[in-house]
């Protein structure tokens, strides 16, 4: 059941859209009488969109009914909806927005990097699949990893933490991070369960870890929040512990967001991470 608000809320939203579609070309027209205001009427929506008309009259008054995605998508169909419009109203439905399956290079501009390259702390920006799709040279220096010349399928941050070795042995609490990161991933997969992509990067960790088989099978959800994460420097002498903080909607992109690794501000962490930039790495 959605709450009151939001589906007052839809309704209104759905009725506004209802009166900026033509019914010309959509060869249908319920009843005799004639119209006397423009767009489509409540009983067309409803049959072109497989629901009863009463039900969608309580939909646009703001009644309490139950609404599935599948038929909010069916609406947003009716209803001509663009991109945005149809996240609106998942959104007010309840239902989380995903982004689609495709790569989100295009996000990164010369002035996002920008942005990136001055941030202070090691910081990358991820997308929905927990792929890395920009990052500062910082970030470069805590993991022995060449991001660069790392494949797109191997610059993903659920991949180095499961089947990367040298990223494995930086993280001091790996444990505790991969389930979180398990869990991360988890969340997106279940609502992209028939995407291809997602089958088959699961079944690859799947088969490869065991660690992930085993976690994976717990169905364990998180969302992206702030966690710790202690990690021995490149040159093994130091552990510094971090505590990253995530920023969401980057230029508009909803499933993007940007992780900052900030040092712990406590007696001696500080002074560990600074001696950690200036560290060459362990040969």
């Amino acid at each position: 059941m959605q709450e009151n608000k939001n589906i007052k809320v839809l309704g209104e939203f759905l009725k506004s859209r209802r009166a900026n579609v033509s019914p010309e070309g959509l060869q249908v027209s319920i009843g005799s009488r004639k119209r006397r205001t423009p767009g489509l009427r409540r009983e067309e929506v409803a049959y072109l969109s497989g629901v009863s008309n009463t039900w969608y009259t309580w939909l646009e008054q703001g009644r309490d009914v139950n609404v599935s995605r599948e038929v909010l998508a069916s609406i947003a169909k009716t209803l001509q909806l663009n991109e945005e419009e149809q996240r609106h109203i998942f959104r007010l439905g309840g239902y989380p927005v995903f982004a689609p399956s495709q790569p989100l290079e295009h996000v990164i501009n010369q002035e996002l990097q920008l942005v990136v390259d001055s941030i202070p702390y090691p910081t990358f920006i991820v997308g929905f699949r927990t792929d890395i799709i920009a990052w500062n040279d910082l970030y470069a220096l805590i993991f022995p990893v060449d991001f660069t010349s790392q494949n797109e399928k191997h610059r993903n941050m659920t991949w180095l933490i499961f089947m990367n070795e040298q990223v494995r042995k930086q993280i001091v609490n790996w444990e505790e991070f991969a389930q979180y990161t398990v869990g991360v991933f988890r969340s997106y997969y279940d609502q992209n369960e028939d995407d291809p992509w997602f089958q088959s990067f699961a079944k690859e960790l799947l088969e490869k870890s065991p660690e992930f088989a085993a976690w994976w099978e717990d169905h364990p959800i998180k969302q992206k929040s702030e966690v710790h994460l202690k990690i021995r420097s490149r040159d093994g002498e130091n552990i510094v512990e971090y505590r990253i903080v995530s920023f969401f909607q980057i230029n508009g992109e909803e499933n993007v967001h940007c992780c900052v690794y900030t040092p712990v501000a406590k007696e001696g962490n500080l002074a560990k991470y600074e001696q950690n930039k200036a560290a060459p790495p362990r040969p």
